[in-house]
């Protein structure tokens, strides 16, 4: 399967366990395969599972992809990092221009941050 949103779509049936027995481990594989398809929700679902785990470096690694590739959501989560020193050294500057970033893609929170 080498279909970026197929693999995000698959990866939330696993996840939630709709129509499939629920596998998280599945999952966050089918998540990492869309992010590397380039696929944003991906990356940021693989983010959110990472962060869920604590594992806030693979957490700010998806998160980067995501606003690299011009999803606000991952520009968002990467600033709320950022400024909260998970996985990163503490850096407001960089959270801020984040959050712009995300602001500019209509995410209301990054906006009010």
């Amino acid at each position: 399967l080498n279909h970026a949103e197929g693999c995000t779509v698959l990866g939330s049936l696993h996840h939630y366990g709709v129509g499939t027995p629920k596998d998280l481990r599945k999952a966050l594989d089918l998540y990492e395969k869309a992010c590397d398809l380039k696929d944003s929700p991906g990356c940021i679902n693989a983010g959110y599972m990472y962060g869920v785990a604590k594992n806030f470096k693979e957490a700010i690694v998806r998160y980067s992809k995501a606003c690299e590739l011009k999803d606000g959501r991952g520009c968002y989560n990467l600033g709320v990092m950022q400024y909260n020193a998970q996985g990163t050294a503490k850096d407001e500057k960089q959270a801020v221009e984040n959050f712009k970033k995300g602001c500019k893609s209509a995410i209301k929170e990054a906006c009010d941050a």
